[in-house]
């Protein structure tokens, strides 16, 4: 391999034969750590990756375009490797505050009284865990707004839900058109972005294993989305796009797919809010069980 420590590499799609296998031996608890993820946004964090010490190590820039590292992957001990990283990082790119970026809790445990970094929990990036069979059956008090909104849905639209196919990418792609038009996508770089990711994700739905669902009205498909399993225990949706025009169409979007695909799997990852208060908002709407953490690592200066 090429690409051994410290030579990086452009993530690419055939590099999921030799990634991916990893990251199931690992069992990711947070929603960075997938191929598609990876992947998907290898252009907007300019990610990169390496083998090091039989961990895989990704490296990216921040919008600033200084660089970090995630934490690495592999299933020895993996303090060693992050530390070799961050003085990587500081020697080489002359980063004084070198840092890894959404490291899981595991990671940090492994580093626990190290006195070469210190910790900051990123609350902005944590990943929001519900059980599968709440976000299924909306049972109790707490959910009684999201079945209104799914009564309504159900009373005010003649629908169909299926499972999406090849044959319906060009539509979710015409849809997901017409949802950057509608929040003006040119004149706002991250939407500009995830709007290619979500192509990403369509495009090579079947090389990364995803699952995914639509929702048609009129002959139109007005919903979609996209999930896979992160872990053997956890489902982690990373897209879902819906023509607002219908109300309740997200509440029954995300409800019937969770009936559809992951009826058996415990819990759903809905990723991160990135401090939007709007997402934030929507995310504990739906009464996650619990974050699954992420932190910053600093090297001490």
């Amino acid at each position: 391999m090429t690409n051994n420590f410290p030579h990086f590499k452009s993530i690419e799609i055939q590099d999921r034969e030799f990634i991916h296998p990893i990251i199931q031996a690992y069992q990711p608890e947070t929603s960075e750590w997938t191929f598609t993820n990876l992947y998907a946004y290898r252009r907007r964090h300019s990610y990169k990756w390496s083998k090091l010490e039989d961990n895989v190590v990704v490296i990216g820039n921040d919008n600033s375009g200084i660089p970090y590292g995630l934490h690495p992957l592999g299933l020895r001990k993996r303090s060693g490797t992050v530390l070799k990283v961050l003085h990587w990082l500081r020697d080489t790119h002359g980063e004084k505050a070198a840092r890894i970026e959404r490291a899981d809790y595991r990671t940090v445990m492994e580093l626990a009284g190290t006195t070469a970094v210190i910790f900051e929990e990123d609350r902005d990036n944590h990943d929001y865990i519900y059980r599968s069979r709440d976000l299924i059956e909306l049972a109790g008090g707490k959910y009684h707004s999201k079945r209104n909104h799914l009564k309504r849905f159900n009373r005010n639209y003649e629908f169909t839900f299926g499972e999406l196919t090849d044959q319906d990418a060009a539509a979710c792609l015409h849809l997901t058109d017409n949802w950057c038009r509608m929040r003006n996508c040119m004149d706002d770089i991250n939407l500009t972005d995830e709007w290619e990711i979500v192509c990403e994700m369509l495009l090579h739905r079947e090389k990364f294993g995803l699952k995914g669902a639509i929702i048609t009205i009129d002959g139109a498909i007005q919903a979609f989305t996209l999930g896979e399993l992160l872990n053997d225990t956890t489902a982690v949706i990373h897209v879902e796009k819906g023509n607002p025009d219908y109300h309740g169409i997200y509440p029954a979007i995300n409800q019937k797919f969770c009936e559809l695909a992951w009826n058996d799997v415990p819990y759903i990852n809905r990723e991160q809010d990135l401090g939007e208060p709007g997402l934030r908002k929507a995310k504990e709407s739906y009464h996650p069980v619990r974050m699954s953490k992420k932190y910053r690592i600093r090297l001490v200066e």
